[in-house]
């Protein structure tokens, strides 16, 4: 599976909402692999917006193990 950056996704969504292309044609245009990514990318945009492309940070669970007393 390809990595598209952040930035890149909301330039083709913003192209795509312009009218002047469709999904299949910015596809070709970018060599994107689907333009079912690219509509993805758009319906996405409509839900979340700007917020849709930004990365989300998860924090790592670390797990201590308990600290049993020495006898």
């Amino acid at each position: 599976m390809t990595k598209y950056l952040s930035e890149f996704k909301l330039k083709i969504v913003r192209e795509y909402l312009k009218g002047k292309i469709s999904a299949a044609e910015l596809a070709q245009k970018y060599n994107i692999l689907s333009s079912g990514g690219v509509k993805g990318w758009i319906k996405e945009y409509r839900l979340r917006g700007k917020a849709a492309f930004q990365k989300i940070l998860r924090r790592k669970r670390i797990i201590v193990p308990s600290l049993k007393k020495m006898q």
